[in-house]
């Protein structure tokens, strides 16, 4: 190359090489280091791409390949990748399984709270419906005792029509003034019984009174009070009753005191005290005289039972309210038959249950 030629620098496009020749003179026909053509022309890069694939990456790959440059260093960080990419997948399987095993935990949840496998706090089932539906409640007592007249009242009741017709005779329902603050709530709680879960409330009223408020949805799945068992009803008033008016045999919701029990000491009741109950918590009104149980009849034991579980601080269907009665004293609805005249005596007929819902089935274990 003579003195006055001006030179430059070239790239191969083939297989990368750098190379001197003369400035103004063309690309040079061939590569001294491949000895091909530096240029690569636009259809043989398409053709290469084509045959590389459609990942942009894999078809750059695919040309350097096809026109012999060389892919240093590419294989060893790829593997690295892939590896990386396993344990990735592998990470989000496994925290999937484990959302799905507490998923599985919490639709089984019971009363209580439960650990998983990670140790957080699972919320159950009874606690997801006491939070859901502890204001509703409280919305509903207010307004009942506020409502004040049994036309109104009956909105937040179950069965208004038939709560509407006792509503109209019975005299002991809850009384409340205007003047009264909200009652507070001191218990709320979810019972199991055989017509299905119930919330069970007790609410403080004019700081000392406490008044129980059971719900159960009605056939809307509406939460609703059980009237009934919130004031004591009873087919007429225990009083009038007990001095020989009314019905010789009605059916009552009353409290029970063990008066005496069978000398074999088996804890098996031979008589008990009625009692009137009253709307508030632990209020008790008239008592009967002694009512004689035969120890061995199907009375006799179902008392024997009841008073048993009352005595071990267990409440019917899981109730926290009866801790509010008197001491050893148990809730029945029964069948009460009055007999005499001038020396009245009282006898239970038959024992419908061991609470004051609104519905059959003692709530005992036989």
């Amino acid at each position: 190359m003579e003195d006055n030629e001006q030179a430059g620098w070239f790239h191969c496009g083939r297989c990368g090489a750098f190379f001197g020749a003369e400035v103004g003179a063309g690309v040079p026909e061939r590569c001294p280091t491949c000895e091909r053509d530096p240029v690569i022309e636009h259809s043989e890069m398409a053709f290469a791409q084509a045959a590389g694939g459609s990942d942009s990456k894999r078809s750059n790959d695919g040309v350097s390949e096809m026109f012999g440059m060389a892919s240093q260093g590419r294989g060893k960080p790829k593997r690295k990748k892939d590896r990386n990419g396993l344990a990735l997948f592998v990470g989000i399987w496994v925290v999937l399984l484990v959302l799905l095993a507490g998923a599985v935990n919490y639709f089984r949840g019971g009363s209580e709270e439960k650990d998983d496998q990670l140790g957080f706090k699972i919320a159950t089932n009874d606690d997801s419906l006491i939070s859901e539906e502890l204001n509703e409640c409280k919305r509903k007592v207010v307004g009942y005792l506020r409502a004040g007249v049994p036309e109104h009242r009956v909105e937040f009741v179950m069965n208004p029509a038939k709560a509407a017709r006792r509503m109209s005779s019975w005299q002991q329902d809850v009384a409340y003034s205007d003047s009264e603050k909200d009652p507070q709530n001191s218990i709320i709680n979810v019972i199991q019984t055989p017509i299905g879960k119930g919330i069970e409330t007790v609410w403080e009223a004019d700081g000392s009174r406490n008044i129980e408020a059971v719900f159960f949805p009605d056939k809307k799945g509406e939460w609703k009070i059980d009237w009934a068992n919130m004031v004591r009803y009873s087919d007429q008033e225990w009083p009038l009753f007990l001095a020989g008016s009314g019905s010789d045999e009605s059916e009552f919701r009353l409290l029970a005191r063990r008066r005496s029990e069978d000398p074999s000491g088996k804890g098996r009741v031979g008589s008990v005290v009625l009692i009137a109950p009253r709307p508030g918590l632990g209020e008790v009104g008239v008592p009967s005289p002694e009512v004689k149980v035969d120890p061995d009849s199907r009375i006799g034991r179902a008392l024997s039972t009841a008073f048993a579980k009352r005595d071990a601080g267990e409440g019917v269907y899981g109730s926290k309210a009866s801790g509010y009665d008197p001491n050893g004293m148990i809730r029945l609805r029964v069948k009460v038959l009055r007999e005499g005249d001038s020396e009245r005596t009282f006898v239970i007929r038959e024992i419908l249950a061991c609470h004051w819902y609104d519905f059959d089935g003692l709530g005992l274990d036989e």
